[in-house]
């Protein structure tokens, strides 16, 4: 499988959209992974796609700042279509993975834990 797409999407879409997010002083959000920060076993492509897309971030923040914006959301396991076709017993994995003990549902709430860094960028250039 070719995940290219992960990480050109993203990259071109920024780009293309750089003269009117300038100009508008917009924000991109880009949706990264946990497993773009972590890795997984058995998902070397995806992990490395969306750790692409981690430093995409981050070099897209250093480089339109101050006036666009740049951030990225890192989601765990979500229980959609992506994982339909998973074992019961990697689902179990995943799990157990979370200290919330179950895989994220779209319709729930999921988030705890987690640091927001309001910086200015400076978490971006560490």
């Amino acid at each position: 499988m070719d995940d290219g797409y992960r990480v050109k999407g993203p990259f071109f879409a920024t780009q293309a959209a750089v003269p009117e997010l300038r100009r508008s002083r917009g924000a991109v959000v880009m949706t990264a992974s946990e497993s773009g920060l972590l890795g997984n076993k058995n998902s070397a492509l995806y992990c490395t796609s969306k750790g692409a897309v981690v430093n995409m971030t981050r070099a897209f923040a250093h480089d339109l700042t101050p006036e666009v914006r740049v951030n990225a959301v890192c989601p765990g396991a979500v229980m959609t279509d992506m994982l339909g076709g998973d074992s019961p017993e990697y689902l179990e994995e995943l799990n157990n993975f979370s200290p919330m003990k179950r895989i994220a549902d779209p319709t729930q709430r999921f988030m705890t834990g987690a640091l927001l860094s309001i910086d200015g960028g400076a978490t971006a250039s560490r």
